[in-house]
């Protein structure tokens, strides 16, 4: 198991149902590895990143008043009943684009589930063209090869790692390539229209061609991007949150940070980058706010990428009234260029969207049925 900048989300849950939607632009983490901090070679660090002034910081709402926010406008239904049992095979029914992909365990299966696939006519299919086994790293630490980064950001495609392949489905015609990448292959990032694979601490690029090559970024602490020149790397560096950018021809180093003013802390997968701003929540200790039982906290960060400058903090854990555990909520992705998106799965499941620039909420959807354990993430925009 690596260890380093990534606290672990996904871990394997026993239960009967998940549910996982995947953003273009998931919910629950069945597990997440610890990748070694990178090098610093050739990086120049900044100095730590001050906070937001207070003005900038925001908190969730409370749970009663959820279902009562403005509909943001995503492509997405309002709400969405996960029944694959009744849902139509892709092979006979594919999708011109996919808004996101869902996850079902199977009965007596906790390591790997069944995909359905919403398109953008509001229909949930059954991926029928292919069928997942779990992915692990050499300790033979077993986990789902479904994550919020697995659909591609137009939408058409998905990738999925296995064990020395990595399988990738056009959803618009429910057809299948099996990719050679040797190795213990546990996670994708999209990147634009590149995929990073990440196994240990190697990882491989597979480009638009298909064309397969090693890479030197360790895509396990890449954050998901709707551009592929958009490369940001999510690490520890003192033992606090930090980022490096990867403009073509220069890298630099953004922090260590110290969100809601924490004394340690470490990234939570997952990031996501748009039109030059980072989402990703860091999840520590010593927080000014938001601490829970047991002071721990959660605090998703928006990060200037051009200026290294803290934009946004939203405070996710704690004990007030629109709270959560330390764990509650994933990032989902980017709505456009000022909206993030955020997965609330407990005790309602609902997918709200924060809008940053005036630190307001609007509802996106209600995931169906309530009882089951259920992570989003999104291939949609508004």
């Amino acid at each position: 198991m690596m260890q380093g900048m990534l606290t672990s989300r996904r871990r394997i849950v026993l239960v009967v149902i998940a549910v996982a939607l995947v953003l273009v632009a998931i919910g629950r983490c069945n597990s997440m590895k610890k990748p070694e901090p990178p090098p610093d070679a050739g990086a120049t660090t900044t100095r730590p990143v001050p906070p937001p002034d207070g003005g900038a910081v925001g908190e969730l709402p409370p749970v009663a008043g959820m279902g009562g926010l403005p509909q943001a406008s995503t492509g997405l239904p309002q709400s969405i009943t996960v029944d694959l049992q009744r849902a139509p095979a892709l092979s006979a029914d594919p999708v011109k684009r996919a808004v996101a992909l869902t996850e079902v365990y199977r009965t007596g299966d906790q390591a790997v589930g069944d995909i359905g696939v919403l398109g953008d006519d509001g229909k949930l299919r059954a991926l029928d063209v292919v069928r997942l086994a779990a992915v692990s790293d050499e300790g033979g630490n077993a986990h789902s090869p479904f994550s919020p980064t697995v659909l591609s950001p137009s939408g058409t495609k998905a990738a999925f790692p296995q064990r020395d392949f990595v399988l990738l489905v056009d959803l618009t015609r429910a057809k299948v390539q099996t990719l050679g990448v040797p190795g213990y292959n546990e996670f994708v990032r999209w990147l634009g229209e590149d995929i990073y694979v990440a196994q240990g601490a190697k990882s491989f690029r597979i480009d638009a061609t298909n064309r397969v090559t090693p890479s030197d970024l360790p895509a396990t602490g890449l954050a998901a991007s709707t551009s592929a020149q958009q490369r940001v790397e999510l690490f520890a560096l003192d033992r606090l949150p930090a980022a490096r950018v990867h403009p073509p021809g220069t890298d630099r180093t953004i922090g260590p940070l110290r969100p809601g003013g924490m004394a340690q802390a470490n990234w939570v997968p997952y990031g996501w980058v748009h039109n030059g701003r980072l989402a990703v929540i860091a999840q520590g200790t010593g927080a000014s706010a938001g601490a829970d039982s047991t002071g721990r906290a959660d605090v998703l960060v928006v990060i200037d990428l051009a200026t290294g400058t803290v934009h946004r903090e939203l405070v996710l854990s704690g004990t007030g009234a629109g709270r959560r555990a330390v764990g509650c909520c994933t990032v989902l992705g980017w709505l456009n260029s000022q909206t993030v998106l955020l997965d609330v799965p407990v005790p309602e499941h609902w997918v709200l969207a924060w809008h940053t620039a005036d630190r307001n909420f609007t509802k996106v959807t209600q995931v169906l049925p309530f009882g089951q354990t259920v992570g989003l993430s999104l291939a949609v925009s508004g």
